[in-house]
């Protein structure tokens, strides 16, 4: 495997699981791309 690679992986939601992913994967050199659509939470609408 050649470490030269830079991966960009793409994160659907930016919750917490998203900023453990990216917490563990910056030290082994990938990169992040997250989509946070721009929809009403859930958790608004069971007010």
């Amino acid at each position: 495997m050649n470490s030269d690679i830079i991966k960009n992986i793409g994160v659907l939601g930016a919750g917490q699981l998203g900023r453990m992913l990216a917490l563990a994967g910056y030290p082994l050199g990938n990169r992040f791309t997250f989509w946070i659509p721009r929809v009403t939470p859930v958790r608004a609408l069971a007010r």
